[in-house]
């Protein structure tokens, strides 16, 4: 999900913060598609609990506690790290290749 659509799940979180909200209800209202949304929230585990079967609201345990700024945070970090650890993979990858045509060059 981009951020701006989990921003929109956000606001409906905090709307019904006290009770939860549906899978069904968030999807209408986010207009989202449900495997997505689904997706997402078994993804971020740590910031939103099931309530009942196809219920879910904010973790109201530490490190979120109930907070959207919380959820917003670790969201945001989270996509940091995963950016870093993709620019890392293509400098390893591109010092690997560059290292292999260096060594190759100085065989002939």
């Amino acid at each position: 999900m981009k951020e701006a659509d989990y921003e929109l799940v956000l606001d409906v979180m905090h709307k019904h913060r006290e009770e939860g909200v549906s899978l069904m209800a968030l999807a209408r209202e986010t207009g989202q598609r449900l495997p997505d949304l689904q997706k997402f929230m078994r993804a971020h585990r740590k910031c939103f609990v099931m309530v009942d079967a196809t219920k879910y609201k904010l973790n109201p345990a530490p490190p979120i506690n109930g907070n959207v700024g919380s959820v917003r945070f670790r969201l945001r970090s989270e996509a940091a790290k995963k950016r870093q650890q993709t620019i890392g993979m293509w400098v390893a990858i591109t010092v690997a290749i560059t290292s292999v045509f260096y060594a190759i060059n100085n065989m002939f």
